[in-house]
């Protein structure tokens, strides 16, 4: 289900402006991007906890543990260093902010 709906994001982001024809002339796409910056989902399935990050032009990618932002290199390397897929929630909460 969060796949599903990031994947539904990411067909926005792709298809966004897509011009319909008329009998003699196309519309030109007014924008091709609808979301700036990258977002990451989050949720819980039936296949447990899901982080996905879209990007501007509409790709996703799955993760266990992401950052993004102005500072999002150092905080990844932070949490490359510190994530373990066991921790407890109060672990991840800490690491989180």
């Amino acid at each position: 289900m969060v796949e599903a709906v990031t994947q539904s994001i990411s067909d926005l982001a792709i298809n966004f402006g897509e011009g319909s024809s008329s009998e003699n002339k196309k519309q030109a796409k007014p924008m091709s991007r609808p979301f700036g910056c990258s977002l990451l989902i989050a949720g819980i399935d039936e296949k447990g906890p899901q982080l996905y990050q879209t990007d501007p032009s509409g790709t996703y990618l799955k993760w266990e543990a992401r950052a993004i932002g102005s500072a999002a290199e150092g905080a990844q390397g932070y949490i490359q260093d510190s994530y373990n897929p066991d921790m407890g929630i109060e672990e991840a909460k800490k690491l989180a902010l």
